[in-house]
């Protein structure tokens, strides 16, 4: 499946189609294969994706499509105290790098947390991340400030070529975790990188 950057901001959004099916602890999605210890394996890429990841908890995971073939997990955490919310998208994109990913997607970065209802949301700094493992220039993250009532948040946007497979993460969490909070999204990247893909 070759996906078009025309295609993208839907997917950004969240939009999966009618097919696709909410995975929870008990129940597995399109696309997904439920192991008996809540592990969910996406079937196109052979990726696991534990119930506790990085010290994440799984909360959901929906397919962007009737096959299951680009799909979204969503995982949470605490740290000091403070919310830490991280989504995965794993996709296929065809002519387009990690840098070109995130700019593209960049704008529109407070779509992805609409629960939180972010604020006042300016960008902060962007750049190339070096991730062992990772050849130079397979990863690249934007970040931003905003508002969630009164609190400071920060949100990133990181794209990892996995080859085939490119990963899209964005998190949120309070400005007070942001450091905790990156190692903790790094650490993600590197779990990911063990545990799938495979193609």
């Amino acid at each position: 499946m070759r996906l078009p950057l025309t295609i993208l901001l839907p997917l950004c959004l969240g939009l999966a189609l009618p097919a696709a099916a909410v995975a929870q602890k008990r129940q597995a999605g399109t696309g997904f294969t439920l192991m008996k210890d809540g592990t969910l394996i996406h079937r196109a890429s052979k990726t696991r994706f534990p119930m506790q990841l990085a010290g994440f908890t799984r909360a959901r995971a929906n397919a962007f499509d009737a096959k299951g073939h680009d799909i979204a997990i969503s995982y949470s955490r605490t740290i000091a105290g403070k919310p830490v919310v991280a989504r995965i998208a794993l996709i296929h994109i065809v002519g387009l790098t990690p840098k070109e990913h995130v700019l593209s997607l960049k704008p529109v970065i407070g779509t992805y947390f609409r629960d939180l209802n972010l604020r006042s949301i300016r960008p902060q700094s962007e750049g190339p991340v070096d991730l062992p493992g990772f050849k130079p220039g397979s990863a690249y993250q934007a970040r931003s400030r905003a508002v969630v009532g009164k609190t400071p948040y920060e949100v990133s946007l990181t794209a990892v070529n996995f080859d085939y497979w490119d990963a899209r993460l964005t998190a949120a969490y309070p400005h007070a975790v942001a450091p905790q909070a990156q190692k903790s999204i790094f650490d993600l990247v590197a779990e990911l990188r063990k545990t799938g893909p495979k193609r």
